[in-house]
C-alpha cells in the first residue's frame, strides 16, 4: 500500500512538473496568429492549411495534465503539428520555453507564403522548413527578421522573384535549400553560406543532411552579390495583444444546461431490474 502510495505521489509531480514547463505567452500568442492567417486562405489550400494546423490549441495553464496542449510540453507534438522547442530539456520546469522549430514539409501548401509574417513574430526560431509544398511568388523577405536562424529550407517549391538580399544578415546561418525552384533568381548575398558541399554522414549535430551550406541547383539563381538592408520587421506582440489573442483562441468546451438532466436506464432510477439479476436469477434455477 505504502509502495503504491509513493508510486502515486511520483506521478502526481512527474505531471504537475511537466505542467509547469510551459511555452512563453508571446509565442503561443504568435502560433495563434500564423493559425488564424493560415485559416484566412480560401479554396483547396485552405482546406490543406486546416488540415495542419486545426488541431493548435490551448497552453499549459488550460489543465495540469494535458501537456498536448501545449506547444513546449513534455508531448508538444500533441496538438501542435509542426512545431518544436529543441535544446531546453535541462532548464527547470518553472523557466518558460521557446518555439525554436517551424517545420511544415510535404502538405501541398498552395498560394503565397511571403505574407506569413507573423512566424517572424517567434523570435527564437532556428529552423524554417517548408520544403515540398506548392508555393508561389517571392521568398519570404521577413526571415531575415529571424537572427537565431540556422536553418531555411525552401527546397521544391514554384517561388518565383530573387533571393532576398536581407538574409545575407543573418550570422547564424548553416544551411539554406533552395533547390528545385526552377523560376527563382537572381543571385546569392555574399552573407549566406558557401555553395553546399558533401560533409559526410557525420555533421556533429549541424544538421541531418549530408550537404552543408547554400543549395540551389535546379533554379535561375546565378552568382553572388552584396548583402541588402533589412526589411520591416513586425513590431513585438504587447501583453494586451497577447491577452486578447489567446483569449479569442481558447478552446471551447460544450456545457451542460442546469436544466438538462443525464439520462439513466430504468433499472439505476428503481424503474426496472438490473442486468445482474436476471444473471443471478437464472443461476438460482440451476440449484
Amino acid at each position: 500500500m505504502r509502495a503504491a502510495a509513493v508510486l502515486v505521489a511520483a506521478a502526481a509531480l512527474s505531471c504537475l512538473e511537466g505542467s509547469l514547463a510551459k511555452t512563453h505567452r508571446a509565442d503561443v500568442a504568435a502560433l495563434f496568429l500564423v493559425k488564424e492567417r493560415a485559416l484566412s486562405r480560401t479554396g483547396d489550400s485552405r482546406g490543406r492549411w486546416a488540415g495542419a494546423v486545426k488541431n493548435w490549441s490551448g497552453r499549459g495553464d488550460d489543465c495540469l495534465d494535458c501537456e498536448e496542449a501545449d506547444p513546449c510540453g513534455l508531448t508538444w507534438h500533441g496538438n501542435w503539428k509542426g512545431i518544436e522547442c529543441r535544446g531546453q530539456d535541462h532548464l527547470p520546469p518553472h523557466v518558460e520555453r521557446r518555439v525554436t522549430n517551424f517545420h511544415l514539409p510535404k502538405y501541398g501548401f498552395g498560394g503565397v507564403f511571403y505574407d506569413f509574417e507573423e512566424v517572424a513574430l517567434l523570435k527564437n526560431l532556428t529552423e524554417v522548413d517548408m520544403d515540398n509544398n506548392d508555393f508561389t511568388g517571392p521568398l519570404p523577405e521577413w526571415l531575415a527578421c529571424l537572427p537565431e536562424l540556422v536553418e531555411i529550407d525552401m527546397e521544391a517549391n514554384d517561388f518565383t522573384g530573387e533571393v532576398p538580399r536581407g538574409w545575407g544578415n543573418l550570422e547564424n546561418l548553416i544551411e539554406v535549400e533552395l533547390e528545385h525552384n526552377n523560376r527563382l533568381g537572381g543571385c546569392i548575398p555574399n552573407g549566406l553560406p558557401p555553395r553546399a558541399r558533401w560533409q559526410g554522414w557525420d555533421t556533429s549535430g549541424i544538421s541531418v543532411d549530408p550537404w552543408v551550406g547554400t543549395s540551389y541547383h535546379r533554379t535561375r539563381v546565378r552568382g553572388r552579390c552584396s548583402n541588402g538592408e533589412m526589411p520591416d520587421c513586425p513590431e513585438p506582440l504587447t501583453e494586451e495583444e497577447i491577452d486578447e489573442i489567446i483569449e479569442r483562441n481558447k478552446p471551447l468546451f460544450p456545457v451542460r444546461e442546469e436544466s438538462q438532466e443525464p439520462e439513466y436506464p430504468e433499472w439505476m432510477t428503481g424503474g426496472g431490474s438490473s442486468p445482474g439479476d436476471s444473471q443471478v436469477s437464472s443461476s438460482d434455477g440451476q440449484d
